[in-house]
């Protein structure tokens, strides 16, 4: 099974928020996507924590941060955005 072009996205660091909209259809038909979180920059693009945890909620889906960040919101690094209640990815607070 080869990686397509809609497996996945690049270069979306302060447009996270527009780009998970966008893409609200494939994910409801394929669930699951890491993505490199940068809540330093999100401002950049009028995009807040709130706004993030919400849009993540409307979409069905939970943060499980890859990398040790503490706070998947707040932190930099990588975070599985997982179907709420699946288990596919583990971070190391859920370990």
């Amino acid at each position: 099974m080869g990686v397509t072009a809609a497996d996945g996205t690049k270069g979306s660091e302060n447009l996270l928020a527009a780009t998970l909209r966008v893409g609200k259809a494939t994910l409801a038909k394929r669930p699951g996507l890491v993505v490199e979180m940068h809540p330093s920059l999100w401002a950049a693009s009028n995009t807040f924590r709130e706004e993030m945890a919400t849009l993540l909620a409307d979409l069905n889906l939970h943060p499980a941060t890859l990398t040790g960040q503490a706070d998947a919101f707040g932190d930099y690094g990588l975070v599985s955005l997982e179907p709420a209640g699946a288990a596919r990815f583990r971070s190391a607070e859920r370990a």
